[in-house]
C-alpha cells in the first residue's frame, strides 16, 4: 500500500481521512469515524466496534463490485473507541486503505481491480513474474 502511496503524488497521505476518498463514510464531524485516517487504517487503530466488524464478512474481495460493496459496509459500522488509541488487527482496515489508494489514483471502487493495479504499479515495475494469489 505505501508503494501506492508514493504513485498518489501526495494526493494521499497518512494523516488522509477515509472520507476524502470514500463517499459512502462519514463526514459527520461528531462521528468518531469521521476522524479516521489511513494512518489509523495501517496501524489497526480505528476503533471500529469488534460486534460490527464481525458482522462484515468480506475481508478479502475478489471482484471490484464486491469491493465496493464491502467498503461501503464497513463505512456503517461504528467507530466506538477514539481512532489511534486502541490496536485491533482485521483485514478490514487494509481494504479500506486499499480503496483509499484506488480512489487517490483516480479509480473507481465499481470497475477497479486492486490486482491489477498492484501489477502494474508494484510487480511490473519490480520485474516480478510470478504473481501472488489475492484469494
Amino acid at each position: 500500500i505505501y508503494k501506492l502511496i508514493e504513485k498518489t503524488a501526495g494526493r494521499l497521505r497518512p494523516e488522509s481521512r477515509v472520507n476524502e476518498f470514500i463517499d459512502s463514510w462519514s463526514k459527520n464531524e461528531s462521528d468518531m469515524s469521521c476522524h479516521v485516517t489511513l494512518a489509523h487504517l495501517l496501524s489497526f487503530t480505528t476503533g471500529f466496534s469488534k460486534i460490527g466488524i464481525d458482522r462484515v464478512n468480506c475481508y478479502t474481495p475478489r471482484h471490484a463490485t464486491i469491493w465496493a460493496a464491502c467498503v461501503d459496509e464497513l463505512a456503517g459500522v461504528r467507530v466506538v473507541g477514539e481512532p489511534g488509541t486502541s490496536f485491533r488487527y482485521g483485514a478490514f482496515h487494509l481494504v479500506v486503505a486499499a480503496a483509499m489508494a484506488l480512489r487517490a489514483l483516480g479509480r473507481p471502487l465499481e470497475t477497479a481491480s486492486w490486482e491489477a493495479t498492484v501489477d502494474e504499479l508494484v510487480f511490473q515495475p519490480a520485474g516480478i513474474v510470478a504473481r501472488p494469489n489475492f484469494a
